[in-house]
């Protein structure tokens, strides 16, 4: 299947709004992360500070009947960004670093209640090796979702197929681990990101975690709805976490967050994190402190489903009084001694700390020499 080429930088030239309709078809939708650029060449649709989400649902255009964008390739010397001189990074590139954001949020230390290099947490059944056999177990997992995503055309295919590919890989993961979950949160997460970070490799403009993240919302509205539509009559053993703490609460976790593009990382993770890092702490403590931002901000349904709603906003609170009072190395390891004696494990916080690391570093691939 190919999509339609669809000329919108003609319609922008003309000062026409080409944000998709709600009944735009998939070549439309995928024709504009890029619309809307004004005459100075910056793109409306894609500003920091658009606040009308209608606009903020295109991506790419005129894919060709081969695949490629008809801007495979650029003229170098009116480039700024020195990975431009190359087609862009190969799709295990892309795998590359979802697999590094995976070793590197378990390696953080220390992290309240939650396993690093210093203990298990507040987890008895698994350890940092563990979630090391877990991570090789899937090492091929995220090149298949980024190079799958490439050979699509339409943008309403993308999550079907990858969901497909996740599903191998949680088997994968299991039989590794002996059944014990240590990455399902980051195969559906990260599965999903570089699917969308493959899908957008053929064309020549900087993937940011902010087109990155329109990509996300877009293939992913509807996600919630669809599903825990069967919750409600799906027997008491056969719900997940997930699906228990959404029927109880109204709380739509991971799914939540795809579906709104992870705003939790996007608005807090994300900047905490590149604050840290120039400020000058190692990456180390900048992801130590970064956590501590997500946690804050993130109902976490991991703290509800072994405990219960008011636990998880306790967390937030005592996350939003170590902000304010100032973060360090030495509180952040008290806190872990705290969440351990009370068996609280903020593990959908440690997820989304590990998107918010791939997201950094895809975006420094692409960074102005």
């Amino acid at each position: 299947m190919t999509s339609k080429p669809i000329d919108f930088v003609n319609g922008a030239a003309e000062g026409k709004n080409t944000a998709p309709s709600a009944n735009s078809s998939d070549a439309e939708k995928a024709a504009a992360l890029y619309a809307n650029t004004t005459a100075a060449g910056k793109s409306d649709a894609l500003s920091a500070n658009t606040t009308n989400e209608k606009e903020n649902t295109a991506l790419y255009a005129n894919r060709s009947v081969a695949g490629k964008s008809p801007a495979h390739y650029v003229n170098v010397e009116s480039s700024s960004c020195r990975r431009f001189q190359q087609p862009r990074p190969p799709t295990h590139r892309i795998g590359e670093l979802a697999l590094e954001a995976m070793l590197v949020e378990v390696s953080v230390t220390p992290k309240p209640g939650l396993v690093d290099r210093n203990n298990s947490g507040s987890h008895s059944d698994m350890d940092f090796f563990t979630f090391m056999k877990s991570a090789a177990s899937l090492r091929t997992y995220f090149d298949d979702c980024a190079l799958t995503a490439r050979k699509l055309e339409a943008v309403s295919d993308i999550l079907p197929a990858l969901r497909k590919i996740g599903l191998d890989a949680e088997t994968d993961m299991f039989n590794a681990t002996g059944g014990i979950n240590t990455h399902k949160g980051e195969i559906f997460s990260l599965g999903i990101l570089s699917g969308c970070a493959g899908y957008l490799a053929e064309d020549f403009k900087p993937v940011t975690a902010d087109i990155l993240l329109k990509l996300t919302k877009l293939i992913c509205s509807g996600l919630c709805e669809h599903d825990f539509a069967q919750t409600r009559t799906k027997s008491p053993e056969l719900l997940t976490k997930g699906e228990r703490v959404y029927l109880e609460y109204g709380i739509s976790g991971v799914r939540g967050e795809a579906e709104n593009g992870y705003p939790i990382v996007r608005n807090y993770g994300l900047p905490a994190l590149r604050k840290y890092l120039s400020d000058g702490l190692t990456l180390n403590d900048a992801l130590a402190f970064t956590l501590i931002h997500i946690m804050a901000e993130n109902s976490d349904t991991n703290i509800i489903a072994r405990h219960d709603l008011n636990t998880a906003k306790e967390v937030m609170q005592i996350s939003h009084r170590l902000i304010d009072e100032g973060l360090t190395i030495e509180k952040i390891r008290a806190l872990d001694d705290e969440f351990i004696s009370r068996n609280i494990s903020p593990s959908g916080s440690a997820d989304l700390l590990a998107v918010t690391y791939f997201l950094r570093e895809l975006e420094r691939l692409y960074t102005p020499a």
